[in-house]
């Protein structure tokens, strides 16, 4: 199970390759199969869903901020869809950030035999089943909660720790294994057990810790960052300056 567990752990680093068009994307799979693993490991990723949960994660962190009894439903729901749009764009940009990083990581700890099996295991109907409740167990409250925790106990602005990415990556595989059926958890301990491409990922995901931690700490550009303030801004006076 501790393999299974840390072998998957790299699908919750919801790698959706967005950085090169499909076509481009495609070609360069073919000829590089650590490019190809890479996007098989986000083939099933909805950056959409990626991107509500960490919203709504983000709403109900703000949710525990002093507010004095003034916030309302109707702003939580306004910033959400005032904040969204800039969510996703900086989502986009981080997984471009990442993307080369996890793919030199692939290749420094795995065979092109392990790689191909990999690939093979993420595009296959368990795989795609396994990315999906992954992708849709992630819990954004928990580490954006972690970035507000830092920020009040006066660190260097908001920062999220390793430690609450690695509980999150967990806790996401945890719950996506919880979703197949007995014979789907047998089939994939059969899987895993196979070969030894699974131990050969387990084995980096430390790396994988390191480099998603990074990402989720990928802070905002100045343009960015004007954008937001003034989404917040324009929801807060509204709301709350009557």
């Amino acid at each position: 199970m501790k393999t299974i567990l840390a072998g998957l752990s790299a699908l919750a680093l919801a790698p959706v390759s967005l950085a090169i068009s499909p076509a481009a994307q495609a070609q360069e799979a073919q000829a590089d199969v650590y490019v190809g693993l890479y996007d098989a490991m986000g083939s099933s990723i909805d950056m959409e869903v990626t991107v509500d949960a960490t919203v709504n994660g983000f709403i109900d962190a703000m949710r525990q901020l002093p507010f004095d009894g003034r916030a309302s439903e109707a702003m939580w729901k306004e910033l959400a869809v005032a904040v969204r749009p800039l969510f996703l764009e900086y989502g986009k940009r981080g997984q471009a950030v990442i993307r080369p990083e996890m793919i030199a990581m692939l290749r420094s700890g795995l065979t092109e035999d392990e790689a191909l099996y990999l690939t093979e295991f993420y595009l296959s109907p368990l795989g795609q089943k396994v990315q999906r409740g992954i992708n849709e167990g992630y819990d954004a409250k928990s580490v954006i909660g972690d970035a507000l925790d830092s920020a009040v106990l006066g660190d260097d602005g908001p920062n999220i720790g390793s430690a609450a990415v690695e509980a999150d990556i967990t806790r996401a595989t945890m719950r996506s294994l919880a979703t197949l059926t007995a014979e789907e958890q047998a089939e994939l301990a059969r899987v895993s057990s196979t070969g030894t491409a699974f131990q050969s990922l387990a084995a980096l995901q430390p790396k994988m810790v390191e480099i998603r931690t990074r990402g989720e700490n990928l802070p905002l550009t100045a343009d960015e960052e004007r954008r937001m303030e003034a989404a917040m801004t324009r929801v807060f006076e509204k709301y709350l300056k009557r």
